[in-house]
């Protein structure tokens, strides 16, 4: 029942969307160009299929952008990121192919203290039955060769940051930013919070840290610039439905306004 109301909630905003829209047409009134940016874990072998299908449908109506892009976004356009938290080897396996195909540009978050072992945290805390695997050094190297893969940090321990001490906090920012950039031998400007956890404190801290750009798991849509230090984003499954698919990429999930 709960998500039948969240989806009958997203196809009304889209019909509010949709509205509004016809009536900039009628009205010769520019509509603000709109972006969302899209966040993954993994994807296994046996929903390749589906991302596949999914990322086909995102080309077909929005202009893919790295998760980096800073600028206008062009009236009357849509525009999404993608990004995947966890920085899983079934990513480079099996979506990384499908982006290549597309031209899809991606931005993979990785948690350092996990390189080249499974992880260990909440619904993987069972790991070995999980079947991921955080990439290792060597595999990231490699990865940071593609042009069209971005490498963020999400952290050392993949832990919550609320309600650690800042010593901790600063200590997850800086560190994983750190190790990345010895590993690729370049600088590291953009972070997502394990678990959506973050204040503005925390904010603060990622900027002084060194980062430009941070990322929640609040959905939203942004409009006319993408120029924000913190965005927020919308979760997204290999196998979520098409319809429930084409909802978030027209940003109709953006009234779920508190963070998971």
């Amino acid at each position: 029942m709960k998500s039948l109301v969240k989806r009958l909630i997203s196809e009304g905003l889209r019909c509010t969307d949709v509205v509004r829209g016809a009536v900039s047409r009628w009205s010769e009134e520019a509509r603000p160009g709109e972006c969302v940016i899209l966040y993954y874990h993994g994807v296994p072998e046996q929903q390749a299929d589906s991302f596949a299908a999914q990322m086909q449908a995102l080309v077909e109506v929005a202009q893919p952008i790295p998760a980096s892009y800073e600028g206008p976004l062009e009236a009357g356009r849509r525009y999404v990121m993608v990004t995947f938290d966890d920085g899983f080897r079934s990513v480079v396996e099996h979506a990384l192919p499908v982006l290549e195909k597309r031209n899809i540009p991606a931005a993979i978050f990785v948690p350092t203290g996990f390189l080249g072992r499974p992880p260990s945290w909440g619904r993987y805390s069972n790991a070995h039955a999980s079947g991921e695997s955080v990439l290792s050094e060597s595999e990231l190297r490699r990865l940071a060769a593609n042009p069209l893969v971005e490498i963020g940090s999400h952290t050392v321990h993949h832990v919550s940051l609320q309600g650690r001490p800042e010593p901790e906090v600063r200590g997850e920012l800086l560190e994983s930013r750190r190790s990345l950039q010895e590993i690729l031998t370049r600088e590291v400007f953009l972070f997502s919070f394990p678990h959506g956890a973050s204040d503005p404190l925390h904010m603060a801290w990622a900027r002084e840290a060194g980062y430009r750009r941070v990322f929640t798991i609040c959905p939203e849509r942004v409009t006319s610039r993408m120029d924000r230090f913190v965005v927020g984003r919308v979760a997204a499954t290999p196998d979520d439905a098409a319809r429930a698919f084409f909802l978030k990429l027209v940003g109709a999930e953006r009234w779920m306004a508190s963070c998971r």
